[in-house]
């Protein structure tokens, strides 16, 4: 049974990878228009969008048919991606914000340091666009990613061409240039307010609910240049919150609330600065089954119940007490290898300002989002 931060984490940036991609601003006077867009998928259907600019921001609503699925991104100066996205669907059930910058954002920018004109251009939905080469470093030397762009820098189209896997393409299939409204391309104030999330009832007669603790684990891997050094976990019921400290300074935080369905991830680099927040609201309560049990062990006078699981690229061993406590966590995959171990267990009281996320996490300045 793997840490919550882990599966919020995967959950958030597989909702995000469907959404739309950032952008291209060759040029700072751009006019305002709205967009019909329709767009490709390289595994998938056909989407569906409409996109509105102004003053350098972009707002991108969308959306898949068959389940409900229904997304609006917001694309900012510097970087700044914002999406809010709802899946009503039996099997996800959740509501999305995630909130990227800098380089949090760096791997859905989809042009180069160098982008630069070729000697073609076309005609799309009435507009003439000439047409820009943005590969970057990561393409293969046999594929090129290209953009036709007005003369007054709209993005009519984009693709990648090679000879394998295709990339996701978009068309614009119809183009109104029309004033815009600054109102219409900037998130709205409640959806970056914690308050508009603590939305769920909570049950007229709670369980007994678990006693306040912090535990501190440590690696017990010595060469640990992209695993976590320290993992710290505080409880006040109804929040948990998970700050894992990797050996390169950067920070990933997890809140999480047990009545409200709510789990709020926070990552920072390693000079301190925010790059990412996701914020995940389940519809309604699932059930999530656990390995089975495979052991028990002691550790710091605690006794735990052993969980392992076996994927094709990963494994996970966790070591919990009854609370729900893990005191030994190993998780391996492709990225990165973690062996934590605890080293203290405390269950003196803690105040909730302690446990709960920051209010500085939800101030759209800590963003770069103007007010």
């Amino acid at each position: 049974m793997k840490t919550v931060f882990v599966a919020i984490l995967a959950l958030s940036w597989s909702c995000l990878a469907s959404a739309t991609e950032q952008p291209f601003l060759p040029g700072p006077d751009i006019p305002d228009y709205v967009a019909s867009v329709r767009i490709k998928l390289s595994h998938g259907p056909v989407v569906n969008e409409v996109r509105t600019y102004h003053g350098g921001w972009t707002r991108v609503d969308g959306g898949v048919d068959r389940n409900a699925y229904r997304s609006t991104s917001y694309f900012g100066p510097e970087g700044l991606i914002i999406t809010f996205a709802r899946d009503p669907s039996e099997r996800e059930g959740h509501d999305w914000l995630h909130v990227m910058r800098g380089s949090g954002s760096a791997h859905l920018i989809r042009w180069g340091q160098n982008p630069f004109k070729t000697s073609d251009s076309e005609v799309v939905a009435g507009e003439s666009c000439e047409v820009w080469n943005l590969s970057q470093a990561f393409l293969s030397s046999r594929a090129r990613r290209l953009s036709c762009i007005t003369p007054d820098g709209i993005e009519l189209w984009s693709r990648v061409e090679n000879d394998f896997t295709p990339g996701n393409s978009f068309e614009i299939t119809s183009l109104e240039r029309t004033r815009v409204e600054r109102d219409a391309v900037r998130l709205p104030d409640g959806k970056l307010d914690l308050n508009s999330w603590l939305t769920t009832p909570p049950p007229e007669n709670p369980p007994d609910p678990p006693g306040d603790v912090t535990v501190i684990l440590q690696s017990t891997t010595v060469d640990i240049p992209f695993g976590v050094r320290t993992r710290t976990i505080r409880r006040h019921f109804p929040w948990t919150s998970t700050e894992d400290v990797k050996a390169n300074s950067e920070r990933t935080i997890s809140f999480k609330n047990e009545l409200q369905r709510l789990n709020i991830v926070f990552e920072s680099d390693a000079a301190g600065q925010p790059i990412r927040l996701s914020i995940q609201k389940a519809l309604r309560t699932f059930s999530y089954s656990s390995p089975p049990d495979s052991g028990h062990s002691e550790i710091l006078g605690e006794a735990c119940t052993i969980h392992q699981e076996t994927g094709r690229e990963s494994y996970s061993y966790d070591c919990v007490t009854a609370d729900g406590l893990p005191l030994k966590a190993i998780e391996t995959d492709l990225h990165e290898r973690n062996n934590l171990v605890a080293v203290k267990l405390d269950r003196s009281p803690l105040a909730l300002d302690v446990v709960m996320p920051p209010p500085e996490l939800f101030r759209r300045r800590t963003w770069g989002i103007p007010d």
